[in-house]
């Protein structure tokens, strides 16, 4: 349901991440629009500082087609390398 995705997105940007969560989730449960979902849960995910599982989100999200997720996930990335240093 891209009605998830778009309200989930909406959470995200007011800081409501759990919301957020909740409805990636929902819409990834039902197959629907998964590489957005994914996507969505990764961004949320790296906002909260859960790398780890941001990552594991944009990988999903790719396989699930979105080019989007391959743009977050290069950030992320870039972002652990300078962390790193």
């Amino acid at each position: 349901m891209k009605r998830l995705k778009n309200r989930g997105m909406a959470y995200f940007e007011i800081e409501q991440n759990e919301k957020a969560i909740a409805d990636a989730e929902e819409a990834i449960k039902r197959g629907c629009y998964l590489g957005r979902a994914y996507n969505l849960r990764g961004i949320v995910y790296y906002d909260m500082g859960n790398f780890q599982q941001a990552t594991e989100d944009y990988k999903k999200a790719i396989a699930h087609g979105s080019t989007e997720a391959k743009e977050n996930l290069r950030e992320l990335e870039l972002f652990l390398e300078n962390r790193d240093q």
